[in-house]
């Protein structure tokens, strides 16, 4: 599924290579990441978030 999602609208890209700066996507059509560090910061605030959620919970 294509979503160009990665693609700022107007902005064509005629030869079909990935922009420079992405736009939304986190990921490449074969499914690796953009940008890993990006991946680094959603792990570490989604494992934060679990953390205080499980503290909470006591």
């Amino acid at each position: 599924m294509k979503t160009l999602k990665n693609i700022k609208w107007g902005v064509p890209i005629p030869d079909g290579s990935d922009p420079k700066v992405w736009f939304h996507d986190l990921l490449r059509k074969d499914g690796t990441p953009f940008s890993e560090d990006e991946v680094i910061l959603i792990k570490q605030l989604t494992s934060a978030s679990e953390k205080e959620h499980q503290s909470n919970a006591h």
